[in-house]
């Protein structure tokens, strides 16, 4: 669902892009440019286009927040405007590869694109919301209440959730046949059913739904439908036949080679600065308190591996105990320079050398120590399978969560982390980049 509309925003955008430029210059020298004065032009900003569009998408304007319209659209892309510009502004000054220095084209099209980008966005927008869908919701349990109460809260997401029954239900109530559960469709006005086909197994079941194809019902797993809303895996779904269904670590066996060598290169590269910045930031550690400047922890990796995982110390304390660590902790126990270093990132910095090991990724679940492995791993079902992939500096549940940290949140926390697992991939790994990006320079802290 989301993907679709991702796609159809992105083009959208880069043709309102392209039209500010057209519509820019028709401004600047009131005629019509001449394809020479367009094309001189057009060449030069594909560079700066490309930035814009990548400051959106950092910035999340093809998230689904955006497009259920739960965050506000026009403050967010003023603030994004202003910063791409300053970034265009400066490639088109100090960079010499340019034959043009645009400064009313420029400044033009930075009045126009925010405004011809709203305008784009209400018409789409529209677009979106022309076509909603009933659906009947054939599912038990919390989770299914929760999809609904999503969808009730947000109709711009284009569902309207007719009835829920559960599986006893649908049994009891349509067990005539298909005739029966047509009429109830067509007196609710369902164009879409949502089940989970995993409680419905028996051959009367199939055959209701068979015969219901035929009155243009469409019907969707459960499951796919709440991970497509929810972007994780529904916990209720959860059984060895699940994961053997879809975590095999088999098929992703050359993007994982391909991963790695991107690690060891783009690890290679951040140590240049990190080394730069080690005697600054080992001399004010040192000065405000005693004590190691480095933090060593274990963690669990990929296979129930043990390793140490490096922090530069951002606290008074040189050791924790294996209780402390559940829930965000208060800032009094950080150093001033350490409660920086958490605002800035800057205590991770050292993790590069466990990148460089191989026991971490950038990307994959955060990896958790020993002592909450043991125990979360007796109170969660399958937790132990975020352990198939090596785990990351960042990940999914990190950009999904206020706080993964917390122990009450490890349930959904790996709900998150099998949703990584299932679709792993070189393009989601790079999504979880770009919207880290977008959390550190939008956070005020951790």
């Amino acid at each position: 669902m989301f993907k679709k509309k991702t796609i159809i925003l992105i083009l959208g955008d880069i043709l309102i892009l392209v039209f500010a430029l057209w519509l820019a210059l028709f401004l600047r020298y009131l005629s019509l440019p001449s394809r020479d004065v367009f094309y001189t032009h057009f060449y030069p900003f594909i560079l700066i286009f490309t930035i814009w569009l990548l400051a959106l998408y950092i910035a999340g304007f093809y998230s689904r927040q955006i497009i259920v319209k739960k965050i506000d659209f026009l403050p967010r892309l003023f603030k994004t405007q202003f910063i791409s510009s300053m970034i265009a502004a400066s490639i088109f000054y100090l960079s010499p590869f340019f034959r043009i220095t645009p400064k009313t084209n420029l400044f033009l099209i930075l009045l126009i694109s925010p405004i011809l980008l709203w305008f784009w966005r209400r018409i789409v927008y529209l677009f979106f919301n022309i076509k909603g869908e009933n659906i009947l919701l054939l599912a038990d349990g919390k989770e299914a209440d929760k999809l609904a109460g999503e969808l009730l809260r947000h109709p711009f997401y284009g569902f309207s959730v007719m009835a829920i029954i559960s599986a006893q239900e649908f049994k009891e109530k349509f067990v005539l046949g298909q005739e029966q559960f047509q009429d109830y469709l067509q007196k609710l006005g369902i164009s879409l059913v949502v089940a989970d086909f995993s409680l419905l197994k028996a051959e009367t079941d199939s055959s209701i739904f068979y015969e219901a194809l035929f009155s243009e019902v469409s019907f969707t797993d459960f499951r796919d439908f709440y991970e497509d809303i929810f972007a994780k895996i529904p916990s209720s779904i959860l059984r060895k036949d699940w994961f053997l269904e879809n975590v095999t670590m088999r098929r992703h066996g050359s993007y994982e080679l391909w991963k790695r060598i991107f690690d060891i290169i783009f690890a290679i590269i951040f140590s240049l600065p990190a080394l730069i910045l080690f005697p600054f930031i080992a001399l004010a550690i040192k000065i405000e308190s005693p004590g190691p400047i480095f933090f060593r922890q274990k963690r669990v990796g990929r296979g129930e591996k043990v390793f140490e995982l490096l922090k530069y110390r951002s606290s008074f304390r040189t050791s924790i105990d294996e209780t402390i660590g559940w829930n965000k902790e208060p800032q009094s126990v950080y150093t001033k320079f350490g409660q920086f270093m958490r605002r800035a990132y800057l205590d991770e910095i050292p993790q590069v050398i466990n990148v460089l090991r191989g026991d971490i990724s950038f990307v994959g679940p955060r990896p958790e120590r020993p002592e909450f492995v043991q125990k979360l791993t007796s109170r969660i079902p399958f937790y132990q399978a975020r352990l198939l992939v090596v785990p990351g500096l960042t990940g999914w549940a990190q950009i999904n969560m206020e706080n993964d940290a917390a122990a009450d949140d490890a349930e959904e926390k790996i709900q998150y982390d099998l949703y990584y697992i299932k679709n792993y991939s070189f393009f989601l790994d790079i999504r979880i980049l770009l919207k880290t990006i977008a959390a550190v320079l939008s956070r005020s802290g951790r």
